[in-house]
């Protein structure tokens, strides 16, 4: 008989075989002998114990890469973003800020503070866009960023900056 022609049955029996003949031999060395179970349905089985999954490598931390979360972004702020640039480049284009070699700045922080105070002072929705102001006012501040991070941003901001948050910190008070 070759081990071809062997049944699930004779492998089970080898098996209990093996294990009663080797495995207790080796308990207590360095060379311990894992149990190994033959199953009828010819299924092996190593027992080893619990297996803990393996943990993940991040291998750009291992080399001391740090790359921002973008994962921590919540999908809904994406979305509203997503929302304002829709209404952006149905009125003017898709990304037709960076059409222009240098932007005013200013303008952006106008439409943003424009759209927050709307939003302070109760109104969720742009009547003309029928998005949410938070939506336009987060679109216009992504505009920003891109536009200072390509370099085409003009920085009309007073050469002398402001005391404003001096201002803020003169009237703010503690209750405690």
């Amino acid at each position: 008989m070759s081990i071809n022609n062997a049944t699930p049955a004779m492998w089970d029996a080898a098996a209990r075989a093996a294990r009663e003949m080797y495995h207790n031999k080796f308990e207590g060395t360095e060379l311990q002998m894992p149990s190994v179970e033959y199953t009828l349905d010819d299924t092996l089985t190593e027992t080893f114990g619990p297996l803990d999954e393996p943990k993940p490598v991040d291998f750009k931390a291992a080399q001391g890469i740090e790359k921002p979360r973008l994962d921590l972004i919540p999908l809904n702020a994406l979305t509203y973003i997503a929302l304002g640039l829709q209404e952006g480049a149905r009125k003017y284009g898709s990304a037709s800020w960076r059409d222009v070699p240098s932007v005013d700045l200013a303008q952006y922080v106008a439409a943003t503070m424009r759209h927050l105070m709307a939003y302070a002072d109760g109104e969720d929705t742009d009547p003309e866009s029928g998005n949410p102001h938070l939506a336009h006012a987060m679109a216009s501040l992504a505009i920003m960023v891109d536009l200072i991070e390509n370099g085409n941003g003009a920085d009309t901001r007073p050469a002398v900056a402001g005391c404003g948050p001096q201002t803020v910190a003169k009237y703010t008070r503690t209750t405690k």
